[in-house]
């Protein structure tokens, strides 16, 4: 019985740990001109930080009836429970 608890929990643990590796909803800022950034996080790794970043991009340049131009980005690791990954990107929205 003692088992079973143990496995639920660390199942209940994973569960919320994978569904916090989620990134918040960022945030466009007008840097300069027609160049935006989103500031992203990931639980783990940036790369997973800067591609959430660039679908937000994307999705942002779309609601103006626009396609994304990736003009630059740059991501930091995270570490596990102490700092989340971060990515900054840096866009246009062309056409």
């Amino acid at each position: 019985m003692k088992t079973n608890n143990l496995i639920s929990a660390a199942a209940l643990g994973m569960t919320l740990l994978l569904s916090a590796c989620a990134s918040s909803e960022p945030q466009v800022t007008l840097l300069d001109g027609d160049i935006y950034m989103i500031s992203t996080q990931a639980m783990f790794y940036g790369i997973s930080a800067t591609a959430e970043g660039v679908k937000q991009a994307d999705a942002y340049c779309r609601q103006r009836s626009k396609h994304m131009e990736l003009t630059n980005s740059e991501s930091a690791d995270g570490a596990l429970g102490v700092i989340r990954a971060r990515s900054v990107v840096m866009f246009r929205c062309v056409g």
